[in-house]
């Protein structure tokens, strides 16, 4: 994140991070505090030491058989509701595509399946200097909603609210989060 900053000239900015997403975006809060400005942790958690998810959706997550439709589909139904799933089958169906066009090598994800599953942010959350605002969805089976007062509790300056929703809340409930999000950041 920093050398993207680098890359295009920025000093300081709002970080905004979802799921793993929002472990990197811990990370670079540690580790580059002077460069952030407000920090917004989506559906994520301290890691390790948070709220775990059911052991079967865990072991859904890891699944990979080498169908990558079944693979989107699958992990879909596990981040939003079955009505937005069929209210929105038109990106589900673009979703495939792109990971048929652009399919990650086994490796990677192993990489990410591992990163994932071994961060522990629960010491270096205490360390975030960063007005923080946590959002997440109520219904998140893969990142319990619990894992938001915890991440409050633990980041100094942090806020949290619950919002209807599953992992992809952020997409479910999209003007609900944008205008948190909007009102949190500064003009």
């Amino acid at each position: 994140v920093a050398g993207l900053l680098d890359g295009l000239g920025i000093d300081r900015a709002h970080i905004v991070g979802a799921s793993m997403g929002g472990f990197v975006a811990q990370a670079f809060a540690v580790r580059h505090p002077d460069r952030l400005d407000r920090l917004s942790l989506l559906c994520t958690s301290v890691g390790l030491r948070g709220v775990l998810p059911d052991p079967s959706i865990l072991a859904a997550m890891v699944q990979r058989d080498g169908n990558v439709e079944a693979h989107v589909r699958r992990a879909y139904r596990m981040f939003a509701s079955a009505a937005w799933n069929e209210a929105h089958a038109d990106l589900i169906a673009w979703f495939v595509q792109q990971r048929l066009a652009q399919p990650m090598p086994g490796y990677a994800y192993q990489r990410q399946v591992e990163a994932a599953s071994t961060f522990d942010g629960w010491a270096d959350a205490a360390r975030i200097t960063a007005s923080t605002l946590v959002l997440h969805g109520l219904d998140d089976a893969v990142v319990p909603a619990a894992n938001a007062a915890l991440l409050a509790e633990r980041i100094p300056q942090a806020t949290a609210r619950v919002l209807p929703g599953g992992h992809v809340f952020f997409m479910e409930h999209a003007p609900a989060v944008n205008a948190a999000l909007l009102e949190f950041l500064p003009g």
